[in-house]
């Protein structure tokens, strides 16, 4: 029989060399799973060459990104360009047609108001005073439409001077409710006289003028109706006088509508 201090000798050299051989077998182990140092640089490279390539299809990306973005910005400009272009040709084409329109309102009302002319219808005797006369106009109204709150102002005065220039205008009465129709007409005489005794004397002129105020038929912007004028001013010699006895004279007829001269002024209408 072994004595039990061998056996205990044995036994602690085979554990001790069981021992030794794990640590040996697993420090081979480890270093057989360890890379080599040229398995560790191709991966190194292999990781950089990746990560490069994945940088640059970042890099990409964001420049399609960035010229993405700035076609988007174009197509929006252009966008704002069409639609301020169709604004602008949208409103001149409104303002064409409402100019358009006014332009066919106001022929319209042209061609349908009321115009009053004034012509020379002589020099008479008012009545009940024989030794004075005083100058008389027709006002015809010569549109198509009635003249309405018409106001007739006529006055007659002798001058020396062929080409008097100064003839005072009474101011416009507009509470009156006369209407002259469409191809109507009407006498007016002046308000003033003269004496017959001018009559016949050379180098004297009678001016028979004055101006008619009415409404043409149509409204202005201000829905006011339109206030038109007349002006007029017939002038006569005073040499041109009919002779006392005979037919005009003794009709009434002083001086004949048919030598009236319409001056060189005060004749406009609007």
């Amino acid at each position: 029989m072994i004595p039990l201090r061998a056996r205990r000798s044995r036994l602690y050299w085979l554990s001790t060399c069981t021992s030794v051989g794990i640590t040996f077998a697993v420090s081979a182990y480890a270093e057989a799973r360890q890379p080599q140092p040229a398995q560790a640089q191709q991966q190194s490279t292999k990781y950089a060459a990746d990560y490069l390539q994945t940088q640059e299809m970042m890099a990409g990306n964001s420049s399609r990104m960035i010229w993405f973005v700035i076609f988007d910005l174009g197509l929006t400009v252009v966008g704002l360009f069409l639609i301020g272009a169709t604004v602008y040709f949208t409103r001149k084409a409104a303002n064409a047609a409402t100019n358009t329109l006014r332009v066919i309102t106001e022929n319209g009302q042209r061609e349908l108001r009321a115009y009053l002319s004034v012509e020379p219808m002589g020099l008479t005797p008012p009545p009940g005073k024989g030794d004075e006369g005083h100058g008389l106009v027709r006002i015809h109204n010569v549109g198509k439409t009635p003249a309405n709150r018409v106001s007739i102002l006529v006055h007659t005065i002798i001058a020396k001077e062929r080409e008097t220039t100064e003839f005072p205008i009474t101011a416009d009465n507009e509470c009156v409710s006369r209407s002259i129709n469409p191809g109507a007409d009407m006498i007016q005489g002046s308000e003033n006289h003269f004496h017959l005794n001018n009559l016949g004397t050379r180098g004297l002129y009678i001016f028979v003028y004055g101006v008619a105020y009415y409404d043409d038929g149509f409204r202005g912007n201000s829905g006011q109706p339109n206030r038109r004028r007349t002006y007029f001013c017939h002038r006569y010699q005073t040499e041109s006088a009919n002779s006392p006895g005979s037919a005009e004279w003794n009709s009434g007829l002083l001086i004949s509508p048919r030598t009236a001269r319409y001056h060189l002024t005060n004749n406009e209408a609007d």
